[in-house]
């Protein structure tokens, strides 16, 4: 949990009760409050998002009991999907969590590109029902699979306004971190379009195949070790974060 202290106070931690020592520099923990913040909401909705896409997924009322196994043949479809979705938010969970490993700071503009890309988590939610109520159907593959492109879209747009901007990053952050968080990305973008626009013509291909790409995405991010941050960083830097 987060303590506010005095701007000229900072906490030091032992094993006894923590005890405020004389520090003239700003408190770090009022430097990271805005972006403590961004991360607990985005957690937040994140969680929000992976519950709700499980809601729909039950056998009706009144159901009796040698009817169990058709109606459980019938959620196939909405296992389908909710497996599908589940983990896909779970990469761009992983992805936002890399994102923000690497942000230094954070100013009013990423507040909004943040938005952007949580907008589309929230609503990966609505897309997911459609799947699994229409499988078969080119305009429910499509729409769903629409959804998921403009996902990774907007965290591509999130972590370019990062970069451009020059002061959000980490100053020691380490260049071979840019292509290491991109390259999947922008592969990824590519094949969403491609299998967005096969959904429309073969919708059980394109499901199929988003499959095997989550498998593939989620066995390359577990296999990419993460780039560590450049040496020469402080240990108050370190501190900073696991304050965070």
């Amino acid at each position: 949990m987060l303590t506010l202290a005095p701007r000229n106070r900072t906490w030091r931690h032992d094993n006894s009760t923590p005890q405020a020592v004389k520090d003239d520099r700003p408190c770090a923990i009022w430097k990271a409050g805005p972006l403590v913040r961004v991360e607990l909401f985005s957690d937040a909705v994140f969680a929000i998002a992976v519950t709700l896409i499980m809601v729909d997924i039950k056998i009706p009322d009144g159901t009796y009991p040698e009817d169990v196994p058709d109606e459980l043949r019938k959620l196939w479809p909405h296992c389908f999907a909710y497996f599908l979705s589940f983990a896909i938010v779970a990469m761009q969970w992983v992805d936002h969590h890399d994102i923000y490993h690497d942000v230094g700071t954070c100013k009013r503009g990423l507040f909004w590109m943040n938005f952007l890309f949580l907008c589309c988590i929230a609503f990966i939610p609505f897309p997911t029902d459609v799947l699994g109520r229409f499988s078969y159907v080119p305009a429910a593959a499509a729409f769903y699979s629409a959804v998921i492109t403009f996902t990774i879209l907007a965290k591509i747009i999130l972590w370019k306004y990062i970069e451009l901007s020059g002061q959000l990053k980490k100053p020691n952050l380490s260049p071979r971190v840019v292509p290491s968080l991109t390259r999947l990305w922008y592969v990824g973008l590519c094949l969403a379009t491609v299998l967005t626009g096969l959904a429309c013509f073969r919708p059980r291909v394109a499901m199929g195949l988003w499959a095997i790409f989550g498998i593939v995405s989620i066995a390359v991010r577990v296999r990419e070790p993460r780039e560590p941050v450049a040496s020469g960083t402080t240990s108050s830097s370190s501190s900073a974060r696991t304050n965070e």
